[in-house]
């Protein structure tokens, strides 16, 4: 026989002869709200160079490199029932990538010039409704592969771009354009960079070591919070690969809306090859700079190009 804790005795003596059992379930982990996924459209557009962004009235801007071509597409208040399929060519460029930010109803777009040398930007001010004319943002000193930009809510930008195992950025302050700074991290090569402003410029930066090791990378560009302005952080390690694993990654993309959320591929080449997106993710107290982030989890995507992340600019605290 066995006694009765007093607690379960209380309980036989209540008014009421009913006990229950109440299940608590919360929609988070660790503490941070768990995302549901939603396909709105399967289109036949190619794997390729894109990005998105959303600006403070809500409309998915989104834009890709296909055929030396960058398109360019707004839908408004995206849902199952919008038309994702239609296209604005907005005319040739170099096969390499191309970004996008909001901040507010701002929007830049930045790609490459069919020469691949010059790093293009176009703005709007009325949530991509219209763009205005191309303008140089700056001049690379060989063939760019891949680029990210970011937008403060007073108009000032960064453009990032990459040649070979070399990064660079250029930063717009009062509507002028200055010269490059180079990242002074050291990598054997870049297979994909990434920004996000929130106090400072952070970046995401995904390559190769000298040892034939594949990372992912975190650091940032300071604006006077975690470093000055002008002043480059730490190289962090977000994951690696060892050499020789036949792992890879490439095309990461980062953002903030409630926490910093990153994606990025992975890349296997062994036998049962794959390409397929991750998606890791920081607390929700944690600043860029710490590098605190979830063990990544893979997505249920094939994709050498990634899966672009964007935050309606309304809700982006920065």
């Amino acid at each position: 026989m066995r006694t009765l804790p007093s607690a379960l005795i209380d309980a036989q003596k209540a008014a009421s002869a009913a006990p229950y059992l109440r299940v608590t379930i919360s929609d988070l982990v660790g503490g941070n709200r768990r995302l549901v996924w939603t396909r709105l459209y399967a289109g036949g557009e190619p794997d390729g160079y894109h990005a998105a962004c959303m600006p403070s009235d809500g409309s998915l801007i989104r834009a890709g490199v296909t055929g030396g071509h960058v398109y360019y597409q707004r839908v408004t208040n995206p849902s199952g029932s919008s038309d994702f399929s239609a296209w604005t060519d907005l005319g040739a460029v170099a096969n390499a990538g191309v970004a996008l930010c909001a901040s507010g109803s701002r929007v830049l777009l930045f790609y490459m010039d069919a020469g691949g040398t010059l790093v293009k930007v176009r703005e709007s001010t009325d949530n991509g409704a219209t763009l205005g004319a191309a303008v140089t943002a700056a001049t690379a000193s060989g063939a760019v592969t891949w680029l990210a930009g970011a937008v403060k809510s007073n108009g000032d930008a960064l453009v990032g771009w990459s040649v070979g195992a070399a990064m660079s950025v250029a930063l717009r302050t009062g509507g002028t354009w200055g010269s490059a700074s180079a990242w002074p991290g050291t990598s054997a090569s870049i297979s994909g960079i990434a920004c996000w402003y929130r106090a400072d410029w952070n970046f995401v930066i995904v390559g190769t070591d000298a040892a034939g090791q594949s990372f992912v990378w975190a650091t940032l560009y300071g604006d006077g919070y975690s470093k000055p302005v002008g002043q480059w952080g730490t190289q962090n390690e977000v994951t690696r690969a060892s050499a020789g694993s036949s792992v890879t990654f490439r095309a990461p993309f980062v953002m903030y809306g409630d926490i910093y959320r990153l994606t990025f591929v992975e890349k296997y080449t062994g036998i049962v090859a794959y390409a397929r997106p991750y998606h890791t993710y920081s607390p929700a107290t944690a600043d860029f700079a710490f590098n605190l982030w979830r063990e990544p989890v893979p997505f249920n995507l094939a994709s050498d190009y990634g899966q672009a992340i964007a935050v309606n600019a309304s809700l982006a605290s920065g």
